[in-house]
């Protein structure tokens, strides 16, 4: 007989066969009833998952055991030994080698046992009882390998989608939700410090799970849609894992249309449910600042998604009408007042129109007056007393947020900057690691301790500090335009313009990635390129002194383009000029006037100029590398080459400032100083003068 046949022979006479189909037909039989309970009790989608592995991981065991064992009504009988030894079992189950009682045989005290019809199904219970094993082995190791691979849970909200719509604001309320829904799961790290959420205003609305991940890091994505019919509206709430893409798991919302708050407040308990949240059942956390008239809830997410999508001031102007009359309707709606502040900053920000921020402050502190609970607005009112240069204020406005909330990053943040600012430079380092601490995945802790170590011409911790937030989120377009900076100021001046250029193609929407191209191919030269890209920059921020300032500096050099640069130059200082009532202090600003005003040849207003700068600044020693260089190249370009030399020297020494001496043609003269000269060839830089 051939080997096939043997083999075949073989296994019908195991039973390998019966066992086989019985584990099959048991195995299709669960996963038909665990496809109708599973979603009837709610349960994650990784249940019906791991039950399917369990059971394909269970096949070939079911199958080697059917081969080594014989199950019989009285018991579990093992096959034929290799030696040829046969097994016997007695009838109470023990079971003895036929070699070693031959009487026993002989007298039939040891008998084969009778087929019957439980031992002819004797087939489908090893087979059934296979399968619960596996399937009850395999969840639990599949649930106990996730539970601890997940560590951090890291999340974004993606913005929802809308299926169908009757409400012809249907987009603004989506949009108004997901701004809601976030910061309502951001108090969830309050009862799990190992989950944390990111900023709404850090998504764009053409994100998807996968790039929320190269983006940010994140670990989770709640993704949905709404579906408007007449009076009710259906929120679908969709869990995914953002590393593999697979869906968690998935729930509904129902409420009326009126009741959009409440339509918050249920998806915000089942987040909590799908993310094993246990909020304290009596906590007011989740409901600070919140109002319980319909209609103002309603206006205050109309509100929210019409800033989110404001295109224009236009569309500032309505966000900020309904939220002024949620206030209205509900004088006690904190969360609509802060709304309503960060709504006037955002007109402030489009229309540089001072009257705005005092407006903002207003309605920041209006919401703390009615709740003082509410960190979020606290950190608001830090930023907008800091950007006013008002110090203390801010510092205190971030030491109650942190007191109130310590495991959110933003504010020691943003109180780190302040310290910077002050001079407090331990302290400010401080502070910023106090950040990654509160929260290590979050990628903008690392950004901006590398900025900071930037500032100091630190370049290489820079660096390092950029890659650090790489590995959580390695496609961020601030970390990689950041990383090339530091490239760039590092000499290695090829691989930060591929990295420029690579960073527009993937994201030239990003604040800095054209305006830093358009920098690099300045250096380099090619000026016609920087004042196209300068150009385009412009168009997309009008307001923006420094771009007006910077395409100014490209015409000038460019053949095509020099006769237009004093218009431009005029320009950067009528919109620099703007900012003063809110600014007087900001030194970049005043540095800029002055530098704006050498250009056009006005040096008596430049040294006007100079003179308040410096002021702000304080002495050579402690003055930030980035400022000191530009106070030295503002002295230069007045033609004092000595006091401009003894500001650039300290900047030199740490680092900065080596591609401009070299490459930028408004310091062609210093390069032809011995002084220049020698510092450009000790640090490895070619030292031939240009033009």
């Amino acid at each position: 007989m051939s080997f096939p046949s043997r083999f075949l022979g073989e296994l019908q006479r195991r039973s390998v066969m019966k066992v086989a189909a019985g584990y099959a037909v048991s195995g299709w039989l669960l996963v038909q009833v665990a496809s109708i309970v599973i979603p009837a009790f709610g349960w994650p989608d990784w249940v019906m998952r791991a039950t399917l592995i369990a059971l394909i991981a269970g096949f070939p065991v079911a199958c080697v055991l059917a081969w080594i064992y014989d199950w019989t009504t009285v018991g579990v009988l093992r096959e034929r030994a290799d030696d040829g030894e046969e097994v016997a079992a007695s009838a109470s189950g023990k079971v003895e080698s036929v070699e070693a009682a031959p009487d026993r045989v002989a007298t039939g005290e040891l008998v084969s046992p009778s087929p019957t019809l439980f031992g002819r199904f004797a087939s489908w219970e090893v087979a059934t009882v296979a399968v619960v094993m596996a399937v009850a082995v395999g969840t639990g190791v599949f649930a106990l390998s996730t539970s601890h691979a997940e560590g951090p849970r890291h999340i974004a909200v993606l913005p929802f989608r809308v299926l169908s719509a009757t409400e012809p604001e249907a987009d603004v309320l989506a949009a108004g939700l997901m701004e809601t829904l976030t910061s309502a799961v951001t108090q969830f790290g309050q009862f799990e410090e190992a989950l944390w959420v990111v900023p709404a205003a850090e998504i764009s609305g053409a994100m998807t799970p996968s790039s929320a991940r190269q983006q940010f890091g994140v670990s989770l994505v709640v993704s949905g849609s709404m579906q408007f019919a007449g009076q009710s509206v259906r929120l679908t709430l969709n869990l995914i894992d953002a590393r593999t893409g697979r869906q968690v798991e998935s729930r509904q919302v129902d409420v009326d249309g009126g009741r959009l708050l409440a339509l918050q407040d249920e998806a915000t308990q089942h987040l909590a449910r799908m993310l094993d949240v246990r909020v304290p059942r009596r906590t007011s956390v989740l409901h600070q600042g919140r109002s319980h008239d319909p209609e103002a809830g309603r206006l205050y997410v109309e509100g929210r998604g019409r800033l989110r999508n404001a295109a224009s001031v236009e569309d500032v102007d309505v966000a900020i009408e309904r939220l002024v009359r949620a206030v209205e309707i509900d004088s006690t709606f904190a969360l609509a007042a802060a709304g309503l502040g960060e709504a006037y900053w955002q007109k402030y920000n489009r229309t540089q129109d001072v009257q705005w921020v005092n407006a903002a402050i207003w309605q920041s502190r209006r919401a703390l007056r009615i709740d003082s609970t509410l960190a979020p607005a606290w950190t608001t009112l830090g930023i907008l007393r800091s950007d006013q240069g008002h110090d203390e204020a801010a510092i205190e406005a971030f030491q109650h947020a942190i007191s109130i909330d310590p495991g959110r990053s933003d504010p020691y943040r943003h109180l780190a900057t302040v310290y910077r600012r002050q001079g407090d430079l331990e302290r400010a380092e401080q502070t910023y690691r106090e950040a990654i601490a509160r929260q290590p995945e979050y990628w903008k802790n690392y950004n901006v301790l590398g900025a900071f170590y930037y500032g100091r011409g630190r370049y290489a911790d820079a660096i390092a500090q950029y890659t650090r937030g790489l590995r959580q989120a390695p496609a961020n377009p601030t970390l990689l335009n950041n990383v090339a900076v530091a490239h760039w100021q590092m000499r290695e001046l090829d691989r930060a313009v591929v990295a420029f250029e690579q960073l527009v193609s993937i994201d030239s929407t990003h604040a800095s990635a054209v305006p830093n191209l358009a920098t690099a191919y300045f250096y380099l030269g090619r000026f016609d390129d920087a004042v196209r890209l300068y150009e385009r920059a412009l168009r997309q921020h009008p307001k923006d002194y420094g771009l007006a300032g910077a395409l100014a500096d490209a015409q000038t050099w460019s053949a095509r383009h020099a006769d237009a640069a004093p218009a431009t130059y005029r320009r950067a200082i009528d919109l620099a000029r703007e900012q003063l009532s809110v600014r007087e202090e900001d030194p970049w600003l005043l540095g800029s006037l002055a530098q704006y005003y050498v250009r056009i040849s006005q040096p008596d207003s430049a040294r006007v100029w100079l003179r308040r700068l410096q002021g702000t600044t304080g002495d050579r020693e402690s003055t930030d590398v980035v400022m000191s260089f530009s106070i030295g190249s503002l002295y230069e370009s007045m033609g004092e080459r000595e006091e401009g030399w003894a500001w650039m020297k300290p900047a030199l020494d740490r680092n900065y400032g080596l591609i401009q001496l070299k490459h930028s043609p408004f310091l062609a003269d210093l390069r032809r100083d011995p002084r220049a000269a020698a510092v450009l060839t000790s640090r490895g830089a070619d030292a031939a003068a240009d033009g």
